[in-house]
């Protein structure tokens, strides 16, 4: 026991150091998690009281289908920085490269969606007849895109606190527009968001960038090796998560088709707050992948401690929220008690959820990409094939199982190949 207290004041302290950089990356980037939540409540709480309800619709399809176009334009080229950015002989170039390269294209991205948008949204065509809309949409995506780049940027070189502070620095002054900017209408929500992450990305580069890339400076630069490297990385794991995350963009979407808006509602409730009990494992997870890509022949005992970090965080939450279920979901009415099960049974899977998130991270760093892909689509699949064959018969709880089978198979899948990585 007397050696256990010592080896955990010692770790503590390595942590209150900054030495312990695991920890360290995983603490600011669940931080980042815990932040960016509150604030959203905190803003959108503001803006339902100060703007009518049809100024927040609008300014939601807005922000929201930019952040779209800026995930499909990005092409995850951030997970790409993360892998490849620590050992680039030339750092701040392939940074610049892929700031331009994302701006850029995001930018493109937004053109086209404008330009067709009579045909694929016509809601959204009248929109940008009005050049107050059209100039925020168009700004939404690029500054989105540079924003979340910069992020990765400070993850790959395993210093998230300055992640940390730009999403502090972003949602102060997010929340402070938005009140401020009320007689704006829908303009003044997405001038808001845009005008603070504008701002934070400024700082992000021309103060927080050079702190931990001397010498760093903004520039126009276009190296095309570096997208050459980047790309064919970046979009394979980009494609993996994409179709991993399937079953939480589509349940609540699914379920209000074979059973109503009410059990959507739930079902999309369920689905936030499911995501927070798994969330600190993400943030080890992303931790790790950083440390393995600094030097991958360390990776073995970081890949092990992450596995029990995230094992045993991850069960202290679920625990927590398995059993106040009922209490958590009461804050939300009545009408959202139907949740309490898929909430439950979330948390039974978190565990699992974890430990793939852990185990996709090695995959990443090996360069697997061909395995992680293949278990990505094997648990979204599962999932829906649960959901097809049973929703007739087993209701609402099939959303549950199907859920924790998924995660189950996987778990079952990358656990044989660790197996085999420890009998190798």
């Amino acid at each position: 026991m007397l050696k256990f207290m010592i080896d955990k004041q010692a770790t503590l302290k390595k942590v209150w150091n900054g030495e312990d950089s695991l920890l360290v990356n995983s603490f600011f980037l669940f931080g980042i998690l815990v932040v960016s939540s509150g604030f959203g409540f905190l803003v959108w709480l503001a803006a339902t009281r100060l703007y009518l309800p049809d100024e927040v619709g609008l300014a939601t399809t807005v922000i929201s289908t930019s952040q779209l176009l800026t995930g499909l334009a990005g092409l995850g080229l951030g997970m790409g920085l993360i892998k490849f950015l620590p050992a680039a002989g030339h750092p701040a170039r392939m940074v610049n490269t892929a700031l331009i390269f994302t701006i850029g294209v995001s930018i493109l991205a937004g053109l086209v969606y404008i330009l067709g948008a009579p045909v694929w949204s016509p809601s959204m065509a009248s929109l940008t007849t009005r050049r107050e809309f059209l100039l925020g949409f168009l700004l939404c995506a690029p500054v989105f895109g540079a924003y979340s780049l910069i992020q990765m940027v400070f993850q790959a070189l395993r210093q998230s606190k300055y992640g940390f502070w730009m999403v502090v620095i972003t949602n102060l002054l997010r929340l402070l527009l938005t009140i401020v900017l009320a007689s704006w209408g829908a303009v003044g929500i997405i001038g808001a968001m845009v005008a603070a992450m504008f701002f934070s990305v400024l700082v992000g580069l021309f103060v927080f960038l050079p702190k931990v890339l001397p010498g760093y400076g903004f520039g126009a630069v276009w190296y095309f090796p570096h997208l050459k490297q980047l790309i064919p990385f970046s979009f394979g794991v980009h494609l993996a998560f994409q179709v991993y995350q399937v079953p939480l963009l589509l349940t609540p979407l699914l379920v209000m088709e074979y059973l109503g808006p009410a059990y959507s509602a739930n079902a999309y409730i369920a689905w936030m707050l499911g995501s927070l009990i798994f969330s600190a494992g993400q943030a080890i997870a992303g931790s790790a992948y950083a440390e393995g890509s600094h030097d991958m022949l360390r990776f073995a005992p970081v890949f092990k401690r992450s596995l029990r970090l995230s094992f045993w965080i991850t069960c202290t939450f679920a625990l927590l929220f398995g059993v106040s279920a009922p209490w958590v979901l009461a804050i939300f009415g009545a009408a959202y008690q139907y949740a309490v099960p898929l909430l439950v049974w979330m948390a039974f899977a978190a565990p699992f959820v974890s430990l793939n998130r852990v185990f996709f991270t090695r995959m990443q760093v090996n360069h697997d990409l061909k395995k992680l892909i293949t278990l990505s689509v094997l648990s979204t699949v599962t999932y829906l094939l649960v959901f097809f064959l049973l929703i007739a018969q087993w209701g609402f709880k099939t959303v549950s199982i199907g859920w924790l089978l998924s995660q189950l198979i996987v778990f079952v899948f990358c656990f044989g190949d660790d197996w085999k990585h420890r009998a190798a």
